[in-house]
């Protein structure tokens, strides 16, 4: 469930996901950072395709490795990448551009159907200060599907046709 609430008194709203997470992943590394809008730019499409592919295989693998299994759709996604001194954080715009190629991957990788509205419901991202670069996904998935309990029938069951 997702809510918000007045942030300030300026009328900016806040983001609230209630509850728990089902998954926070936790990778000691960001995403090419050259892959932002404001970078983007200045690169040709073949140089900018091959990024593009180089950071998709590579997420392939560590999503294959950190979550290993299809999640339930659909889904959300908190974002948060952690950029270390000396290195330039992005704005909420870029972290959008960088991390598209993580989230194809995990179509690649078979942990979600499709990357459609349909299946990802709503992504939120975060920059921030830290020690070290980290890139933190957390993940709320569709609760699992209700078992009919004993001595119900489910949809279908005990019919029979000719």
């Amino acid at each position: 469930m997702v809510t918000s609430r007045p942030r300030s008194r300026s009328g900016l709203f806040e983001i609230i996901l209630i509850g728990w997470p089902s998954l926070r992943i936790e990778i000691q590394t960001l995403p090419n950072t050259k892959l932002s809008s404001n970078e983007r730019a200045s690169l040709g499409y073949y140089t900018r395709a091959a990024l593009v592919a180089t950071a998709k295989g590579q997420w392939v693998a560590i999503w294959r490795s950190k979550i290993g299994r299809k999640l339930r759709t659909p889904v959300r996604f908190r974002w948060t990448l952690v950029f270390p001194p000396g290195m330039r954080r992005l704005d909420t715009d870029g972290c959008a551009d960088v991390l598209k190629p993580c989230v194809d991957a995990m179509v690649t990788a078979e942990i979600i159907p499709n990357d459609s509205p349909v299946y990802v419901v709503e992504q939120a991202y975060r920059s921030e200060r830290g020690k070290a670069p980290m890139t933190v996904l957390e993940i709320w998935e569709s609760p699992a599907p209700s078992r009919p309990g004993p001595g119900r029938k489910s949809k279908g069951e005990g019919i029979h046709t000719p």
